[in-house]
């Protein structure tokens, strides 16, 4: 189950640090702190002032949490926050050995109105579908192993091992429920966490938020009116597709939708104000490239827009499942492109049997959802810098190289290299050394071509 502790506050008390802002506002004396506003709530909460209440912040150690509703809940609109969660590319032992008993407690205890029957049919799919990991887990490795080799010249052979195994649970995840439990540290301002307890739209999120909210009310009991909210009736989720949509994509799409840039006003960037501190939305003269946008509609798997939400300068707008399953290389070279689809079906049959909040939250990895973002030529060249790297997770990587070949289609000729290209490449292209040092990828860093510095990847 759910396990949330308050971690980390801002050391002042929260009436006490937004009375102090609001005072520096509206006093030419700088005020003193515990010189508290005589009516904080009314003066300032209520009418919304609430930038004065931003300056306090807790962090939130949240664990049993089920990654679905961190996707399509925590992470999928609110930007106000900073999050770091357990990493379904890297913790080794997160899919093993699963415990399908705690696993079912925690269907039976956030969706209390389904039946055994009904538990039954969701445990049923997500048993059948960890199976398939766990067969085959062993056997991607070594296919992983000998496409590293290929891709990644200059790997050694410890990085091999640990890589190639670290890969495999990274492509073959495809078929695991994001039912599955992770855990986060997240942490949320004052005004923030009021708005994601009233916006809450699943059963999951809406408990977390409650529960955060009583534990800030329980450090200072003077906030308690401060939460006495309403909250969203119902839920908003995702758009579910028939089961006679279900199909297998061996490469995530992405479609330029339209550049609005005037080049004559924009700057072009410098390797040192992107790494390693990112510079380009605190630079005066990169102002002008904040007022630029391109628009793309993209569609990768419920994984990858977890990586993709990362970038939250980015816009988005709400994702629907398309039916299709993402199957990356190493499950294609195994021949699981049957149970792939399988998989799909199997789980898009589920709507009509079980609470659609409780489809969702089952839904595998691999299934793939399509959005549109917008950014901004800052916000572009931060994600980039960051996904065309081959320490990215392989889709996502290829998701970045798409954007880096429609905006050739459409600025350059094959010969030319032109403005954009300095905002859709990663630090290593300019000069030749990786930016990760120890974690160097293997790859070849002296490739002169774009197309031979950014092929497809496989892993």
């Amino acid at each position: 189950m759910i396990d949330i502790n308050l971690i980390a506050l801002t050391n002042q008390d929260p009436i006490a640090l937004a009375s102090h802002a609001a005072k520096t506002c509206y006093n030419s004396i700088p005020p003193e702190m515990g010189d508290l506003l005589a009516d904080p709530y009314g003066q300032l909460w209520e009418p919304g002032h609430h930038t004065t209440w931003q300056h306090w912040q807790a962090t939130f150690a949240i664990a049993g949490i089920d990654v679905s509703n961190m996707k399509f809940g925590l992470h999928l609109v609110n930007r106000f926050y900073n999050s770091d969660e357990m990493s379904g590319r890297y913790c080794a032992d997160m899919f093993k050995n699963p415990d399908f008993e705690a696993i079912a407690a925690y269907i039976m205890h956030y969706w209390p109105e389904i039946n055994e029957n009904q538990l039954s049919v969701a445990m049923n799919f997500v048993r059948k579908s960890t199976s398939v990991f766990h067969e085959n887990i062993d056997a991607a490795a070594e296919v992983t192993a000998k496409l590293l080799k290929e891709e990644r010249p200059h790997i050694g052979a410890k990085a091999l091992k640990t890589t190639s195994e670290k890969v495999a649970q990274e492509q073959m995840r495809m078929f695991i429920s994001m039912i599955f439990p992770t855990g986060l540290d997240h942490s949320l301002n004052l005004t923030a966490l009021a708005a994601m307890y009233q916006a809450a739209w699943t059963p999951v999120v809406k408990d977390v938020t409650e529960r955060a909210v009583k534990l800030v009310v329980a450090q200072y009991p003077e906030l308690e009116k401060y939460y006495d909210l309403p909250r969203r009736e119902g839920e908003l989720l995702p758009v579910i597709p028939e089961a006679s949509s279900a199909g297998v994509m061996d490469t995530p799409s992405l479609r330029v939708r339209n550049f609005d840039i005037d080049w004559d006003k924009v700057e072009d960037p410098r390797k040192s104000q992107m790494h390693p501190v990112d510079l380009l939305h605190f630079l005066p003269e990169m102002m002008n490239n904040s007022t630029t946008s391109i628009r793309m509609e993209i569609e990768i798997s419920a994984a990858t827009m977890g990586q993709d939400q990362r970038h939250r300068t980015i816009n988005r707008s709400m994702p629907e499942f398309t039916g299709n399953f993402y199957m990356p290389v190493v499950i294609k070279e195994m021949g699981l492109e049957d149970v792939a689809l399988e998989t799909i079906r199997d789980w898009l049959s589920l709507p009509g049997t079980l609470p659609d909040s409780l489809v969702v939250a089952l839904a595998p990895y691999g299934a793939m959802v399509r959005y549109q973002k917008c950014g901004n030529l800052n916000a572009i060249a931060h994600e980039q810098g960051k996904r065309l790297c081959f320490c990215a997770q392989e889709e996502i990587y290829n998701l970045g190289r798409l954007l880096l070949e429609s905006c050739f289609e459409v600025y350059y000729s094959p010969s030319q290299l032109l403005p954009l290209s300095k905002y859709l490449r990663p630090p290593c292209y300019d000069d030749g050394k990786c930016a990760e040092g120890k974690r160097y990828c293997g790859r070849n860093l002296k490739a002169s071509k774009p197309n031979d510095y950014f092929p497809v990847r496989k892993v």
